[in-house]
C-alpha cells in the first residue's frame, strides 16, 4: 500500500522533494486514521443499537 503512494521517504528526500514525502506521509496517516475512525463509529453505532434493543 505504501509503495503505491509513490515510494519511500528516503527516495523523495534524495530527489529534493521533501514536501512530497511529507504530503505522502500525511495521506497515509489520513487513510489509516479515517479507516480507524470509521471502524470506531460503526462499533459505537452497533453498541448503541444493541443497548436500545435490550
Amino acid at each position: 500500500m505504501f509503495e503505491a503512494l509513490g515510494g519511500s521517504a528516503s527516495e523523495a528526500a534524495s530527489d529534493g522533494s521533501v514536501i512530497g514525502a511529507v504530503l505522502r506521509a500525511a495521506a497515509v496517516l489520513a487513510l489509516v486514521g479515517g479507516a480507524l475512525l470509521l471502524r470506531l463509529v460503526r462499533a459505537l453505532g452497533t453498541a448503541t443499537h444493541r443497548d436500545a434493543a435490550g
